[in-house]
């Protein structure tokens, strides 16, 4: 597996508060930081006690079909040909499983629209591709025709905190919320507190007699209760539920015309309608229908075409998304991009972040499920980093087995941290948004609280040559000596400590000095650059021995690279890890000597 986003000279948004538990040694902060520096300025600016603008909060948030294309048609993207593949598709029951933010609400009510019989949506449904000349039989058999249920279990769950909750829930909405929305119209005779089963079954043949057609049965996030049990421990409680909601009889009544579910996980869930799937049924695994979610990158040039994005802007906006990939196709999530574009107009912001509001929480609160201890669990991270993580891509997701590594990383995979790299068919982390908050999380179980905002100010405004202006972050206060014998804790380190934040102006480029990891860090605003090695050693002795090796060797190197042409200061860097002294031995590249290893003691720098 290669993790292609760490590797890559691209940036990080910022998104959670500054914290300040740097020790100072006869260090003073500069005044008023965010006056001085563009980048500590957007900083400071994006997270402040601001809230997001009501109309983006709605554009990111409204998964209404009508509401969106009526009120925010800018944004909208045409996804209509996905209802001639769902009604041409001959499985009764069909699952389509794709990660947060891709469009799967919008979609599921979009074929709601075009189907119910109680709507009246061919004025909107002729304005799409759907309504094309090879598609007018389609439009002539189903547009408005057909009796259709739909069932979004995020809506009608109130309370999920424990099996009872969530049994409540269910029960009261069949017996109430579906009597009133569909079976009062026919007058039918309906007891209360009736199984769920019995009432959707007893709903079906209602319409089904009514009507004259087959029903549509439409059920979003079919997977909430799973996902809830997860995190409140009633997995296995809530197996019965689907019982009652996903009845095995579904795939032979005849009354049903076709069951489309959409969710994030590929369950196989015992005495279902969606038990031992066929692989062709399994959207998530074996897509048919690549493309039918989330932006692809066509669509996402058209809309930044459409929205006058600069073509420097566009470039890192794509990057910074790009990852999500199916059948070799890449993919950019609705969310992320209808934020950067809504930014990009009314904000004049043009450096991407993250738009998954709740990602970060959602991220860690997913990788804490296998319930490692501490170490185990940071381990794990830099397994992901550095990938050295096992995966059964083709499984499904079995209850019983979730809690195992290399299911869990299936489960990683369809939750959209980790996909698959089209250039050599392995799995790497999704894209920078991803990785940005998977940098956080790191940094936040290493228990370093402190922002790329304040470690670029540092190297910005910190006098190299001036031994009085030293500060130090005490890492025995920390949990990196949980991780110290791995090296390669200490790269993805340096990577979190500068690329959490996605600052527009800080670039990193990775190289090799002989054995040992070293970067590239490039400052675009102030035109400096800092080329640095990383190393550990267990022992303080050698630490200083070690930096002063890695100088003598890197003030040779003739770094060759168009990325440092227009650089007007560059200093070489060893950043040595141990304890409480954690040091930064730089020098500025073009004045470098070195006579008398005392002469170092002009140019450290603790942090």
């Amino acid at each position: 597996m290669k993790l292609g986003c760490s590797e890559s000279a691209s940036v990080f948004q910022q998104s959670t508060p500054m914290f300040d538990n740097f020790s100072q040694n006869e260090f003073t902060m500069i005044q008023a930081p965010e006056q001085q520096f563009s980048c500590v300025n957007d900083f400071h600016a994006g997270n402040g006690k601001k809230k997001q603008p009501k109309e983006k909060l709605k554009i990111l948030k409204t998964n209404e079909f009508l509401k969106f294309y009526s009120q925010y048609s800018s944004y909208y993207v045409d996804k209509s040909l996905w209802i001639k593949e769902v009604l041409e598709n001959k499985n009764r029951v069909q699952v389509y499983c794709r990660p947060r933010g891709m469009g799967k609400s919008m979609n599921l009510l979009m074929l709601q629209k075009f189907l119910d019989y109680r709507e009246n949506t061919e004025s909107i449904f002729s304005t799409l591709a759907i309504n094309e000349n090879q598609n007018q039989q389609i439009i002539d058999n189903y547009l408005n025709k057909h009796p259709v249920i739909t069932l979004r279990f995020p809506k009608i769950l109130k309370s999920c905190k424990g099996i009872d909750n969530v049994e409540n829930d269910i029960y009261d909405f069949y017996n109430k919320d579906i009597k009133s929305l569909y079976l009062n119209t026919f007058q039918a005779d309906m007891q209360l507190k009736e199984e769920p089963k019995k009432i959707i079954n007893k709903l079906i043949d209602t319409l089904f007699s009514k009507l004259k057609k087959q029903v549509y049965i439409l059920i979003d996030d079919y997977d909430f209760i799973f996902t809830q049990g997860l995190y409140h421990d009633f997995v296995n409680e809530s197996l019965e539920i689907y019982k009652q909601i996903l009845p095995k009889q579904w795939l032979y009544n005849e009354k049903i015309a076709k069951v489309i579910i959409t969710g994030q996980y590929c369950i196989d869930i015992p005495r279902t309608c969606i038990n031992n799937l066929d692989s062709s049924l399994v959207i998530m695994l074996n897509p048919s229908s690549p493309q039918a979610f989330g932006f692809n990158e066509k669509e996402v040039n058209q809309q930044m075409k459409n929205f006058k994005i600069d073509q420097k802007s566009k470039q890192k906006a794509m990057e910074f998304y790009n990852g999500f990939c199916y059948t070799y196709t890449q993919l950019y999530s609705p969310a992320s991009i209808n934020g950067f574009l809504y930014d990009y107009q009314n904000n004049k912001v043009r450096q991407p972040k993250s738009y998954q509001f709740s990602q970060h929480k959602l991220i860690n609160k997913n990788l804490k499920l296998i319930k490692l201890e501490e170490k185990e669990f940071l381990d794990m991270l830099v397994d992901l980093f550095h990938g050295k993580i096992q995966i059964d891509y083709y499984s499904r997701l079995r209850l019983d087995q979730l809690k195992t590594t290399i299911v869990f990383t299936n489960f990683l995979i369809q939750s959209g941290y980790l996909c698959q790299d089209t250039t050599n068919e392995t799995i790497k982390i999704t894209n920078q948004e991803i990785m940005a908050a998977l940098y956080k999380i790191y940094l936040k179980n290493l228990n370093i609280n402190i922002t790329s905002a304040q470690i670029i100010q540092y190297f910005r405004t910190g006098d190299f040559k001036n031994k009085s202006k030293n500060f130090n972050l005490d890492f025995m206060n920390t949990n990196l000596l949980m991780i110290e014998h791995r090296p390669e804790a200490y790269k993805h380190l340096v990577n979190a400590l500068f690329l959490q934040d996605n600052l527009g102006v800080i670039r990193m480029i990775p190289f090799k000095l002989e054995d040992k990891e070293a970067v590239i860090i490039i400052d675009e605003e102030t035109s400096r650059a800092w080329i640095m090695a990383i190393i550990f050693t267990r022992i303080r002795a050698q630490m200083r021995r070690q930096n002063l090796y890695v100088l003598e060797k890197m003030k040779n190197i003739q770094y060759k690279s168009d990325e440092l042409q227009n650089i007007k200061r560059s200093y070489i860097c060893a950043f040595a890890f141990f304890g409480k002294e954690n040091l930064i031995y730089c020098v500025e590249r073009n004045d470098f000597k070195l006579t008398d290893k005392k002469d170092t003691n002009d140019v450290i720098v603790r942090l």
